[in-house]
């Protein structure tokens, strides 16, 4: 009776910390990024986060929400669905925003972009330490006009 009390308390600390975890994610999404306060990130990224080029921390997490909130003034990352197991978070967004600005190499076109994504984070101590993101990157580019729609036909 014991052992069973004892595995329903873990199973309980277990899932307050996935609930916690997932908590952080929408921290993220609706506040960090969508409202613009990238400073909220040092209190979501852990240290030994490391983004693109190799950037640590919560500069390395930044970096690709930055760039499209400087090309895209407006963007928003609608939540669709967050689900957590373990240490792991999936979160899965709608983007859309106005190309409005320099997006990497891309001069600004005017154009409305619209485009889902998925994250896999994975946590420690109440922090994101690693994540993998996919996007539809072929329809965000095809979107800004930047790749044709269409595949070119082959002729004989």
């Amino acid at each position: 009776m014991l052992q069973m009390a004892g595995m329903a308390g873990a199973q309980t600390i277990k899932n307050e910390t996935m609930e916690k975890n997932k908590e952080v994610i929408r921290k993220i999404y609706d506040e960090a990024l969508n409202k613009r306060n990238l400073g909220l990130l040092k209190e979501y990224i852990s240290p030994e986060f490391v983004g693109i080029r190799g950037v640590k921390g919560p500069e390395g997490f930044g970096i690709p929400g930055d760039q499209l909130i400087k090309g895209f003034s407006d963007v928003q990352w609608n939540v669709q669905e967050v689900i957590a197991e373990g240490d792991k978070v999936m979160v899965r967004w709608k983007l859309h925003g106005t190309h409005n600005g320099q997006y990497t190499d891309y001069a600004a076109t005017g154009k409305e972009v619209t485009n889902d994504g998925l994250g896999i984070f994975l946590f420690k101590d109440g922090k994101v330490i690693s994540s993998q993101v996919f996007t539809d990157r072929l329809g965000f580019l095809q979107q800004l006009g930047v790749l044709p729609v269409e595949a070119p036909k082959v002729t004989k």
